[in-house]
């Protein structure tokens, strides 16, 4: 079986970019997560901290999905 995407070994079947999404999400969503828990705890900034936290949040979900979209439309064209 050929495919045109890199592998990170013959016998595994993970795309690196898949992973690198992944890890880059993981860092976004938990870095969310972190920034509403530490807003509460700030006083004068818990709306900044809070809405930061909840675009990082927004971000986190995205990206993966917008890549998987953006993904499929480039393996359509071909």
């Amino acid at each position: 079986m050929v495919t045109d995407t890199p592998m990170l070994d013959e016998r595994s079947p993970v795309n690196p970019m898949t992973l690198l999404t992944f890890v880059v999400a993981m860092v976004f969503i938990l870095g969310g997560l972190l920034l509403m828990g530490y807003a509460f705890e700030t006083p004068g900034w818990e709306a900044v901290l809070f809405t930061a936290g909840a675009v990082s949040e927004f971000i986190g979900v995205a990206v993966p999905a917008l890549l998987w979209q953006w993904e499929n439309r480039r393996r359509a064209q071909q």
